[in-house]
Formats: structure tokens, C-alpha cells, sequence
């Protein structure tokens, strides 16, 4: 664990993290490393799921493991999200395998679009402004937390030259726009209206 070993300010804290980093099977590294691959302040196992890929049980079960090690800490209600140190943040961009960033990236920008189209139909049905207001006021904060998520991953993305795929992009961004300027209506498209949105209907309740 981080906190049992010598670490004063942050002299040391590099070797401390590379010697818990060693110490990690492989699949909390691979937990870790999406850490780098994403650098993102927060995360969630549905998240960290999608992008591995692996099922949702053994992302929360790993990320657990990382809370014990002293790498994450739990934000918000116990299994919702985890949040790494800054300072564990750039050790973990620093180990990360750099052929390992375009897959992972172009996954989590995949999810991201997919959960902001989720809760926009959530937002669209009658029943989650009429009948629903917590629902709604849920969605939107969720709905925030992942435009931010979004823009930084396409920031992200320019910053490290990752060609992603176009119509990944520009589909995310559409989407954050509508965010940003408040246009929450009825989706335009079948792919809207046929989206499964179940589950994100069931994490809001």
C-alpha cells in the first residue's frame, strides 16, 4: 500500500508507486494502465468494463483490489466511482504502454457516446420530466459528468496525435453540443428511439 511505505512531500512517491506497480497482477495492471490511457480525475467500472473489455462484476472487483492498495479512492456512493491521486494519475500515464492508448481511447469515446445518447432519451420521455423529477435531475448531472468526460477524451485525443475513427468524434461532439446548448428534445433518428436505455433508467432511480 501507498500509505505503508516512507514517502515525505513528493520525494519518493515514484519509486513507492513503481514498487506497488510491480507488485500488481496482471489484471490490476491492466486496471491501472486504463488510468493512463484515459487520464481521467474519475472513473466508473462500466467504464473501466467497456474499454479492457471485461464484465462489469470483474472491473468492480479489481477496482476494489486498487482501493486496498492505496491507488483509488471511492468517489460519491461506494461502487459508483473511483478517483486516482494526481499524483498517481501521471505516475499511471507514465507506465501506461503507448500502443495500448488508441484502443483504449477509441473505446472509452465509443461508451461515452453511447451513455450520452442514453440519458438525452431518458431526458426526452414524458414520464422522466412529468413524473420523475429526481430522475431527471439525476440525468442531468450525469449527463454533465459525461460531457466533461467526453470533451476531455477528444482533447485528449488531439493531444496525443490518436487518429481515432471520424464518425466517432464527430458523433460525441454533436452530442456534447446538444449538451452544452440545452437542446433536449425528442431524438431525430430511429437510432435515438431504439437505443437501449434500461439500464440507465435503473442506475438513476
Amino acid at each position: 500500500r501507498l500509505d505503508d511505505l516512507s514517502v515525505s512531500g513528493h520525494e519518493g512517491v515514484e519509486p513507492a508507486l513503481a514498487q506497488i506497480y510491480q507488485g500488481l497482477n496482471q489484471y490490476q495492471r491492466r486496471v491501472f494502465d486504463v488510468i493512463g490511457h484515459l487520464d481521467a480525475p474519475e472513473l466508473d467500472a462500466e467504464l473501466v468494463a467497456a474499454v479492457l473489455p471485461t464484465t462489469l462484476a470483474d472491473a468492480e472487483s479489481v477496482l476494489a483490489e486498487l482501493v486496498d492498495e492505496g491507488l483509488l479512492e471511492v468517489a460519491g456512493s461506494p461502487g459508483e466511482r473511483w478517483q486516482p491521486h494526481e499524483i498517481v494519475r501521471v505516475f499511471a500515464c507514465q507506465v501506461a504502454p503507448a500502443e495500448d492508448r488508441q484502443a483504449v481511447v477509441e473505446r472509452a469515446v465509443a461508451f461515452h457516446l453511447k451513455r450520452v445518447r442514453d440519458l438525452l432519451q431518458v431526458l426526452a420521455a414524458p414520464a422522466a420530466r412529468l413524473d420523475h423529477p429526481r430522475l431527471a435531475a439525476r440525468a442531468r448531472a450525469q449527463l454533465e459528468r459525461e460531457r466533461a468526460a467526453g470533451s476531455a477524451l477528444v482533447d485528449q485525443a488531439v493531444r496525443h496525435g490518436l487518429d481515432l475513427a471520424g464518425a466517432l468524434v464527430d458523433d460525441l461532439v454533436a452530442l456534447l453540443l446538444r449538451t452544452v446548448t440545452g437542446l433536449i428534445g425528442c431524438a431525430e433518428s430511429e437510432a435515438y428511439e431504439q437505443a437501449p436505455f434500461s439500464r440507465t433508467v435503473r442506475l438513476l432511480v
